[in-house]
């Protein structure tokens, strides 16, 4: 009974260290704050980034879009058609002329082409942009008791 014991705690702690580890891996990817302005140089201001910053949190090639994740359409010169769109449960979206569309098991990349393929039918030469900007489908829930409580530096 006492191994037993052991098993289920270790699990426990296995699962705790490796939530531990995806937190701080996330805390880690946060961008930094530029450095200020040194007051020895006046004249010199804070240098703009010359680039817009990555809003995604997630590779577009590689990510699988799930229910309850927020997108970012963008249809470049068409604001009436861009817009943020949560993943329903069904896994689809909705978006106007072209409706419903299957977004659920798609990578960004792949839903964008999609998208721009059906717009086609309305639009000469539509432009499409897919961000996931609120991945929320992608988690995990660590269930169970804890044998003995101890502090994880």
């Amino acid at each position: 009974m006492e191994r037993r014991k052991w098993k289920v705690g270790g699990w426990l702690v296995i699962a705790c260290t490796l939530a531990m580890f995806l937190i701080s891996a996330a805390a880690q990817e946060a961008p930094k704050p530029a450095p200020p302005a040194t007051e020895t140089d006046p004249v010199s201001k804070p240098t703009q980034p010359t680039t817009a910053p990555d809003r995604s949190k997630v590779d577009s090639k590689t990510y699988v879009i799930g229910e309850n994740d927020v997108l970012e359409v963008d249809v470049w010169k068409d604001k009436e058609i861009s817009r943020t769109v949560p993943v329903r449960p069904d896994g689809k979206i909705s978006l106007p002329l072209i409706g419903e569309i299957q977004a659920s098991g798609m990578t960004p990349l792949q839903l964008q082409d999609d998208i721009a393929r059906r717009l086609k039918n309305f639009l000469a030469n539509p432009e499409v942009t897919v961000i996931v900007t609120d991945p929320r489908s992608h988690h995990f829930n660590i269930v169970g008791q804890i044998a003995k409580r101890e502090s994880i530096p």
